[in-house]
């Protein structure tokens, strides 16, 4: 299999310490579910919206002063959610 764009990113956050990703799947980051599936060593944990998860990444960062992760898609209800008041 080839070795795709998806896989570099995971193996990158991998090297920097980053044990989880906090976001939401989408179309858009399918590819990286799928490089994260193929790793095995990250964990991925999903939340309601992508505010959720900057402020969960944002949280653990900040208690254990380890590098996280935050993932969004792109479009759709997601779209709509940062715009909401």
């Amino acid at each position: 299999m080839a070795h795709l764009v998806a896989d570099e990113l995971i193996s990158k956050l991998e090297e920097a310490g980053v044990e989880r990703i906090y976001g939401i799947v989408g179309d858009s980051l399918n590819p990286v579910t799928d490089a994260l599936r193929r790793s095995g060593k990250l964990k991925f944990i999903h939340v309601r919206n992508e505010e959720s998860g900057a402020f969960a990444a944002g949280a653990e960062a900040q208690l254990t002063g380890k590098l996280t992760a935050c993932a969004g898609v792109v479009g759709g209800q997601s779209a709509l959610d940062q715009w909401s008041v």
